[in-house]
Order: C-alpha cells, then sequence, then structure tokens
C-alpha cells in the first residue's frame, strides 16, 4: 500500500518542481507574435486565425476564472502547464519500464532545448497539440503490446478533437499504420464506432459556427455556415500553405526539397540539443536494433519521429537557405514533437549507457543541465513586457477619436488586445491588414461596427467596404495614422502621403492644403511629449531572444533617433554624424550633431539598436547556410 503512494508523491513532486521552473520564466504580461489574437479571443470567446482553434480558446478561457493573476498570465499558464505535463508523463513511463535516471535525463534534456522551453512560456497552442501527440503515440504504443478497443476510441476522439487544435496531430496517421497492420482484423471490425466517436470529437469545430452567428470582439475566422466552417478548418485562406496542398505536395517529391529537409532537419537539432546529443542518439539506435522483440515499437518510433522530423521538414522547412522568419516562425514552433521523439530515442540511448557504466550513470545528467541556464537568459518571459508597454506608448500619445492602420501581426493583435480587452484607448477605431501593400482591410475586429457604427459612420456602410477618401476629414484634423508608411501599398500611394510622428506614422491626404512646417512642427510636438511618457526601459530590460520583441524595439530606436534630430535644430553644434535608418522600404538619412543634448538620444537609440541585434538570435547564424 505505501509504494503507490510513493509514487504519487515523486509524479506529484516533479511536476510541481516543472511547473514551477516554467512558471517563474513564463510571460505574466502580453506576449508578441499572435499573442495579443489569441489572449484577447480566448478571454472574449472569439476565434483565432484558421482553423480556429477552439478546444485551445475554451481551455484558456476557463484559467482566466482563476481569482489571481492577469489575464495573460492565466492564459500563458495552458502552455506552461501541458508542457509540465508532457514532461511528467514521460518520466513517469521512463522510471517505470526502464530506470529513474532514464526519465529524469530525457526530461533535463527537454529542458535544455530552446524553442521546447520557449513556446511553453508564450500564449501559444504548440504545447498543448505536442501533449495530444504525446498522449495518441503512447495508446498506439500500448495498442501494439495489446490491442484494446478503448485505447482505439480514445484515438479516434483525440484525432476528431484536433479538428479544432492543430493539423499537426493528423501527422500521426503515419506511424499509427503500424499498430493498425499488426491489429488489423479488430481495429477493421471497430471502424464505426471510431468514426462515430472521431466525428463526436469534431463536433467542438461547432464552436466556430456558433460564435461567428454573432458579432464578437475578435473574429480572424468569421464561418456563418458550413461551407465557411469547411473554408476555415482546412485553412484555404493560406492558399499554397492551406491543408489540402500541404498534402497534395507528399504525393510529388521534389529532391532538392527532400534534400534541403535534411539537412535543416540536422540543423534544427543541432541547434536545439547541441551536438553530445547525437552520442545518446546512436547509442538510442543502437539498443532498439539491438532487441529483436522491440522490432514493432522500434518501427513505431522511428516512424513518429521521421513523421515530425524529416516529412515535417519536407513540407514546412526545405528552403536551401534559413532565414531569420523560417528560423522563429517554423523552426522554433512547428517541431515540439519532433524534440520529443528525438528525447525519447536519447532516452535509450541513455539506459544503454547506464546499463554499461553504472558507477557514473547520473555524472551523464552533467550534459543537459549544463544547456538548461541558457533558458534564465534567452527565455525569460517574466523580464518582457515589450508588447504591452510599446502598445500602451502607441496608443496613448493619439488624439481623441483618431483612426489608425496597423499592418502585421505583431502590431495589429497587440493593439486588438489593449483596445479590446483592457479597454484601453477605446475611442480608437484600429484598421488592420496583414501587410500595409494588402488589398484586403480588417474593420470589424478593431471597430465593431455593432459598437462604433455611430462613433464611425464614414468607415461603415452597408456594405462593410472601408473607403480612404470618407476619412479626409480625419486626416486633415491629424486624427489618421499608420505602423507602417502607407506609400508601400501601391493602390494608397497615388493619394497618401506618410510623415514619421512617434512610434508610427501621420497620414494625409497627398495634395493637402497643409504645408509641411505644420505637419513637421505637429509630429515634433508630438515626439517631446511622448518622451516623457515612453517605457523604453522594457528593451533593455527585456532578456528573452524574441524576434518579434526586438522588430518592436527597433521603433523605439527610430524615435530617438528622430528625437536627436529634433534637438539638433535647436543645439547645431558638435561633430555631424551621418545615421541611415531604415522603415520597411523607406529610408531616412540624417546628419547629425553630436553634443550634450543630442548626444542622450543616441545614445539611447544605439543602446536598444545594440541590445536587439539581429545578429545575435540563437537559431539563426549566417554559418547555418
Amino acid at each position: 500500500m505505501k509504494r503507490p503512494t510513493t509514487k504519487i508523491k515523486v509524479e506529484s513532486l516533479f511536476f510541481i518542481l516543472i511547473f514551477s521552473f516554467l512558471f517563474i520564466l513564463q510571460a505574466k504580461s502580453l506576449t508578441t507574435g499572435d499573442g495579443g489574437e489569441l489572449i484577447g479571443a480566448s478571454f472574449s470567446l472569439g476565434i483565432a486565425h484558421p482553423s480556429g482553434y477552439p478546444v485551445y480558446l475554451l481551455l484558456s478561457k476557463l484559467l482566466t476564472f482563476i481569482p489571481l493573476g492577469n489575464i495573460p498570465l492565466k492564459v500563458v499558464l495552458l502552455s506552461s502547464l501541458s508542457s509540465a505535463v508532457i514532461l511528467t508523463l514521460i518520466f513517469s513511463y521512463l522510471k517505470k519500464h526502464y530506470s529513474f535516471g532514464t526519465g529524469l535525463f530525457t526530461a533535463l534534456l527537454l529542458l535544455s532545448s530552446y524553442s521546447f522551453v520557449g513556446q511553453s512560456l508564450l500564449a501559444k497552442f504548440y504545447p498543448l497539440i505536442t501533449l495530444v501527440i504525446l498522449l495518441v503515440f503512447y495508446l498506439g504504443l500500448k495498442t501494439l503490446e495489446e490491442y484494446s478497443l478503448k485505447n482505439q476510441l480514445i484515438i479516434s476522439f483525440l484525432f476528431g478533437l484536433s479538428f479544432s487544435l492543430h493539423h499537426l496531430v493528423f501527422l500521426m496517421f503515419i506511424p499509427l499504420v503500424i499498430p493498425l497492420v499488426v491489429h488489423f482484423k479488430q481495429a477493421i471490425k471497430n471502424i464505426l464506432p471510431s468514426l462515430l466517436v472521431c466525428c463526436l470529437g469534431a463536433t467542438s469545430t461547432l464552436y466556430i459556427l456558433i460564435r461567428s452567428l454573432k458579432p464578437t470582439l475578435i473574429n480572424l475566422s468569421p464561418s456563418p455556415n458550413f461551407s465557411g466552417l469547411i473554408y476555415t478548418l482546412l485553412r484555404k485562406s493560406y492558399k499554397q500553405s492551406s491543408s489540402p496542398e500541404l498534402v497534395k505536395s507528399l504525393f510529388f517529391i521534389n529532391i532538392d526539397k527532400l534534400g534541403n529537409a535534411l539537412k535543416n532537419s540536422f540543423l534544427l537539432l543541432k541547434n536545439q540539443f547541441h551536438i553530445y546529443a547525437f552520442v545518446f542518439f546512436l547509442l538510442g539506435l543502437i539498443f532498439l536494433f539491438s532487441h529483436k522483440n522491440l522490432r514493432t515499437k522500434v518501427f513505431y518510433l522511428m516512424s513518429s519521429f521521421i513523421t515530425y522530423c524529416f516529412i515535417l521538414a519536407y513540407l514546412t522547412f526545405s528552403n536551401p537557405n534559413i532565414t531569420l522568419d523560417t528560423a522563429y516562425i517554423v523552426e522554433h514552433q512547428y517541431f515540439l514533437p519532433a524534440l520529443l521523439f528525438f528525447a525519447l530515442i536519447c532516452a535509450l540511448g541513455f539506459f544503454y549507457i547506464e546499463n554499461k557504466l553504472k558507477k557514473v550513470k547520473y555524472f551523464l545528467l552533467i550534459f543537459p543541465l549544463i544547456y538548461i541556464p541558457n533558458n534564465l537568459f534567452l527565455n525569460n518571459y517574466d523580464s518582457n513586457e515589450v508588447a504591452k508597454y510599446k502598445t500602451v506608448d502607441s496608443l496613448f500619445i493619439k488624439p481623441v477619436k483618431s483612426i489608425i492602420v496597423y499592418s502585421g501581426d505583431n502590431d495589429v493583435f497587440q493593439g486588438w488586445y489593449q483596445k479590446n480587452i483592457e479597454k484601453f484607448r477605446d475611442d480608437i477605431c484600429l484598421i488592420s491588414a496583414p501587410k500595409v501593400e494588402s488589398k484586403i482591410w480588417d474593420i470589424n475586429n478593431g471597430c465593431n461596427y455593432e459598437i462604433y457604427a455611430k462613433s464611425y459612420p464614414e468607415i461603415h456602410d452597408l456594405n462593410n467596404i472601408f473607403n480612404w477618401a470618407k476619412v479626409k476629414s480625419y486626416m486633415n484634423k491629424f486624427r489618421v495614422y499608420s505602423s507602417s508608411p502607407i506609400e508601400n501599398n501601391q493602390n494608397l500611394s497615388p493619394y497618401l502621403k506618410s510623415y514619421y510622428s512617434a512610434l508610427d506614422f501621420l497620414v494625409l491626404p497627398k495634395e493637402t492644403k497643409i504645408n509641411y512646417q505644420q505637419i513637421d512642427h505637429f509630429n515634433k510636438n508630438l515626439r517631446k511629449k511622448l518622451n516623457i511618457f515612453i517605457h523604453d526601459r522594457v528593451c533593455i530590460r527585456n532578456k528573452t531572444d524574441d524576434l518579434f520583441s526586438m522588430s518592436l524595439c527597433r521603433k523605439y530606436s527610430t524615435f530617438f533617433t528622430f528625437l536627436a534630430k529634433d534637438t539638433s535644430e535647436k543645439y547645431p553644434y558638435g561633430k555631424k554624424i551621418n545615421i541611415n535608418l531604415y522603415f520597411e522600404n523607406t529610408n531616412y538619412s540624417f546628419n547629425i550633431p553630436i553634443n550634450n543634448h543630442t548626444g542622450k538620444f543616441l545614445i539611447q537609440s544605439k543602446t536598444i539598436e545594440e541590445y536587439n541585434n539581429y545578429n545575435h538570435f540563437y537559431l539563426y547564424e549566417e554559418n547555418n547556410n
């Protein structure tokens, strides 16, 4: 009777320690990238970008009822909790079937992985998806040992539920072919109840349909009918990256892409675990293939690893060169299951050495322990408040009843959250697009018709089509702004002109009657006022290797350079230096004298710029390409 109690205590203690570690590092504030969208959609029971992610949103919503902490902190808990459960399940299984040291080593190995830990600390759905994949994998492993109708039905239900999560889960169909073949007769015999249970899990997608019937604060996948629902679930808005197109690409093998996928997979694993892990990986393979009684399990584990490493890389990570964006948007997010299966094979390598060198087995734990402290410096999201305060600074200074044109998820989503959920500057109307070059502009998520039709009648018409000509009066009153130079949109550049203001751009009609001196005077005053309240120090306190935070911080660098230019007009003495600023496709070149007055702004700009230098990214190095 005592052993189960001890077991529960060990696993419980392990979970508490892992979760505590992740909680200390996890974001306690608004996160960048998709963070504002996912947090806002969770709290308001909205709908996220395709494929909607209702399961993630509903679970996150439940966590927001915790009576302590702010909304972002509670939503991010779903990620840290999911990863803590993953590591606890792995530790428990390996401890039971192999050894305590094997379970501990594997958990530490994953905790040394940059992306496994990094994704555990943000408002992201990838840790939850990885947990579902681990459960499906485990049930398939149990089925190999002994067929069970219960396990088949649970797998079917999880697949059905995954329509409301992420299509990464469906790649598990490939390795599950092995237990299906081994127990073909029983599996086919129970195919009908399995399909019914799968459909039961898939009913969770009806959330998208139901929530689209009436306006919500955040809805990126409006699906008011079944055809719209299917469109969302298949992610067809992504065109060549939609789920059907990715599946099609598997049937037309491209040799060059395959070679790139193999190379990029190796670089990915090397970056995540460092070269020493490959020794344990090779020993794990030796252990697997030296046990003939494990043959089916070997194929099952290896097919799972190959699917989520090489096949997934072929689909998403097969360009000849790894760019900064692909490193942090693809490699950093999609491959958590690959890291999981790689670590499981390494676990068997540890067990193999442990049996050979019993006296030094715990010495091997030093290898992953060496790299875990990296996360304290690269993934300390507790220190990251860039998304929150940059958005607050940008909204704070705007005149009453302004219109802001946001482009790019990193600006758009954080603006939606602050305005819709925190109700900060809810007098402002946010119009957004994926890129400023886009022809399609979103009004409803940042200027909902139900709320703002009377306040902004110029923006809303019967067809809900935005017409720039209607807001000309707002422009002439200096009340229209853009996060990017509006001239980058070929459709708008003949009619509109952008002037840098403070962290973003003032937008005016191209043929405005207002002279440049008035515009310049207004923008300088705006910068001077904002300088008193600006939260630029969040970019220095930030201790994360986050692409999106650094992108926002570079806007502070631009701001201080303009302040230095403004100051130099009053204090023109001193040695001049040439400074080039690049804001997307817009180039600014200044000759600014260095003196006591301009110097403090130039130092602030340079400090933020150097602290957020793109050459310092952990996953991106020129020699990787």
